[in-house]
């Protein structure tokens, strides 16, 4: 029951119970002084004249800036999670998508269950274990492998588990025959169900480890896996079972509310893949929500504008401060050359529609995307760059904390000692090596109709 309110704006404490009401509470908003200061402020904001017509967003001098205020002040490490901050937060993709799938689990949890104690009884004595191979043996059955236990709270050991389990399918229904002892065979309905889960998490298994990649870009892979994922989900959802209906349609609602959040950081990579560009975010959208996908599409387009344009802002401006530095030295026998440059500058404006404009890459061919971006720098510096800075963000939180798993895995008892420097380069070390070895037993990464080339970076160095 609510037993007090609190003023978001002063903090003051107010009864809020049915016996005192809550009219008290309206009429303080009406007096509050640091309520007044804030809508003081916000007219100002939205009536001042006097601010810079000029001013531009530097986002270098606005993250050194944060960055500042949270170290000053030792805020806390989630101080971004914060409303107010939600616009600089992007989630997890490998969160977002365990999150999907925890809805679905617990609407089967009964079938699950079943099969989880299923596997715990037969591995959980040496007698049960023997009892099991010779059901193995009797139906026939030629697996190598037993079915592995899962961690209850981890979704991919669950799916792993029931792969596992589902080959052993006859072998479990044998034993419930001939071991009183063993009651919690699933029925042949539950097994079917189980049956479809394990193919509706093998989509998000995929998934996530493919956007989990240390190795590679993931940006650019994340609007292809999760709409994977869709596209399963819209097949499952017309199973004639209403539980496996009623599962899916839970999964689609959670997938479509943190698509509806995170849609831009999903869509603008793709149009750097020059396998897809816009043209396949066009296509994907309009394909699922018909006339609906308008607003995704404008809200994409004025995005892409709105960044290239920053980008070309900074490249005239690096540009023109070139130009005043000859001036200063006298260079005038070099028109000539300033003019040829004024005229390639001004052409930049028709880089992103001559990129979108040419033939695309064919999509089953092999790709390093990083060394193709590389290549056609010369050709599209602009778009070059943006593509640098967005293929460099990870899309997944994993890989972030491996790095720190692995700090913590060099930084032991025995080794406490080490100063920042020598742990450093112990990680980046470490890192090169695992990565040198990589290139040599996986030379390629499965990626969407063909193989990509694994684009090894050297590891970050810790400031």
């Amino acid at each position: 029951m609510l037993a007090h309110g609190r003023c978001i704006h002063c903090d003051k404490l107010f009864p809020a119970s049915k016996k005192s009401g809550t009219s008290h509470i309206g009429k303080h908003l009406v007096v509050c002084e640091e309520k007044a200061k804030m809508d003081g402020m916000v007219a100002k904001i939205q009536t001042d004249t006097a601010i810079d017509p000029e001013w531009k967003f530097d986002q270098g001098r606005a993250r050194r800036a944060l960055a500042k205020l949270i170290v000053l002040h030792e805020l806390p490490s989630n101080f971004f999670e914060y409303p107010s901050f939600r616009l600089l937060h992007v989630r997890c993709a490998a969160h977002v998508l365990n999150l999907v799938v925890q809805d679905g689990l617990d609407a089967m949890a009964s079938v699950v269950d079943r099969i989880r104690d299923s596997v715990q009884y037969v591995r959980s004595s040496q007698g049960r274990m023997e009892k099991f191979n010779a059901m193995i043996a009797r139906v026939g059955l030629a697996c190598k492998n037993h079915p592995s236990p899962d961690v209850p709270t981890r979704w991919y050991s669950t799916y792993l588990m029931l792969e596992s389990s589902l080959p052993f399918r006859a072998a479990f229904e044998a034993l419930k025959e001939t071991d009183k002892d063993y009651k919690f065979a699933p029925s042949a309905s539950e097994w079917e169900m189980a049956d479809a889960i394990c193919h509706l998490l093998g989509a998000f298994y995929t998934a996530t480890k493919k956007i989990s990649g240390r190795t590679y870009p993931t940006s650019h892979l994340y609007f292809y896996e999760v709409w994977n994922v869709k596209q399963i989900m819209e097949k499952e959802v017309t199973s004639e079972n209403p539980t496996i209906v009623a599962m899916v349609k839970e999964m689609e609602e959670k997938w479509m509310k943190y698509f509806e959040e995170s849609f831009l950081t999903s869509c603008l990579p793709v149009i750097f893949d020059p396998r897809y560009k816009y043209e396949y975010v066009h296509f994907q959208l309009t394909a699922a929500f018909g006339g609906g996908a308008g607003k995704y599409l404008t809200k994409v387009n004025s995005a892409m504008k709105i960044l290239f344009a920053e980008y070309a802002s900074e490249y005239e401006n690096t540009s023109g401060e070139g130009d005043e530095v000859a001036e200063e030295d006298g260079e005038g026998t070099l028109d000539d050359w300033d003019k040829h440059l004024r005229l390639k500058r001004s052409h930049n404006s028709n880089e992103l529609q001559r990129y979108l404009e040419e033939d695309l890459f064919p999509h089953r061919q092999k790709l390093d995307i990083l060394k193709w971006w590389e290549i056609h720098s010369p050709k599209y510096p602009l778009l070059a760059a943006i593509a640098r800075d967005i293929l460099a963000v990870s899309v997944s939180t994993v890989p972030a904390e491996a790095a720190f798993s692995n700090a913590g895995r060099i930084i032991t008892a025995q080794r406490s000692s080490l100063t920042p420097s020598t742990v450093e380069t112990l990680m980046c070390l470490e890192d090169w090596f695992r990565a040198a070895d990589r290139q040599k037993a996986e030379p390629t990464v499965g990626d969407h109709g063909g193989t990509t080339p694994i684009h090894t970076m050297p590891a970050v160095r810790f400031m």
